[in-house]
């Protein structure tokens, strides 16, 4: 279950932070297999967003532009 819900988010975050979802979860809703169905809604709905920032970012990076150097500032 933890599992299936860190695959939503992107590796880089799964690496930093992928203990401490499952740790959360079990310590919120002991002895469920699965959270609610609103906190599943909610974290893949997060790791989705995690996942398009990501890509964002990463275009952003490739591109040169950074917010520092924008003509707006």
């Amino acid at each position: 279950m933890n599992r299936l819900l860190l695959a939503a988010y992107p590796e880089p975050y799964r690496s930093r932070q992928g203990a401490e979802l499952p740790a959360c979860l079990s310590e919120a809703y002991p002895g469920r297999s699965w959270p609610p169905p609103r906190e599943v809604v909610a974290l893949a709905r997060a790791g989705v967003q995690a996942r398009a920032r990501a890509v964002v970012d990463d275009t952003a990076r490739t591109a040169g532009w950074s917010p520092s150097c924008s003509p707006c500032s």
